[in-house]
């Protein structure tokens, strides 16, 4: 997990160990694009990571600000990043005048990066997450179902054995009597007084 987690943030290292100058925290935005970051819609919120010229050329025609493509502040990445505050509030502006799901549908016809920040349950919601079906239903006990997600490693030659956690007490005896060597008796024992 660590080597995914250095990976994800390969522009930054790369960008520190180039100048020597250490990233700070931006939140949600990306530190070194812009616009890059959650903004609000009518009916929920989106991320737009508009990275180049062209996405935010893109970006600025869908949502009727085209205006802001030929402004000095926002002409390079660099300028908009510089000018983020003053980006996002206009921005910001337009997008809260869309609902989520059309401006999802707009941006990518567009080709601008963008996406949904879904609560935990829209993810299982999504199309996506079903057709891949993360979510599992495992036999745990007298009809009842597990629910447990399935494991995002998946090999053809060693594939993963899921099965629901243990009932409570399920293997209580089992490991009294092999861990600690109680005999049938103490186990029943602890039964009668309530131990277990």
């Amino acid at each position: 997990m660590i080597d995914a987690a250095v990976a994800a943030n390969g522009h930054l290292a790369l960008g520190y160990h180039m100048t020597g100058k250490v990233p700070q925290r931006a939140g949600n935005s990306n530190p070194v694009a812009s616009p890059s970051e959650v903004f609000a819609c009518l009916d929920g919120h989106v991320i737009v990571a508009a990275g180049n010229n062209g996405q935010f050329a893109a970006l600025c025609r869908v949502i009727g600000c085209a205006s802001l493509i030929e402004d000095p502040r926002f002409l390079q990445n660099m300028d908009r990043v510089r000018n983020r505050p003053v980006l996002r509030e206009a921005l910001g502006e337009r997008l809260l005048n869309w609902r989520l799901g059309d401006l999802i549908q707009a941006l990518e016809g567009a080709g601008v990066p963008c996406g949904p920040i879904n609560g935990i349950d829209d993810v299982f919601d999504d199309p996506q997450v079903r057709h891949r079906e993360l979510l599992v239903r495992l036999p745990h006990g007298s009809g009842v179902e597990a629910p447990t997600l399935r494991s995002p490693l998946r090999f053809s030659a060693t594939p993963v054995t899921m099965t629901a956690p243990p009932q409570l007490g399920q293997h209580t005896e089992a490991a009294l009597r092999r861990e600690l060597g109680m005999s049938a008796a103490d186990v029943e024992a602890f039964r009668e007084r309530g131990v277990i």
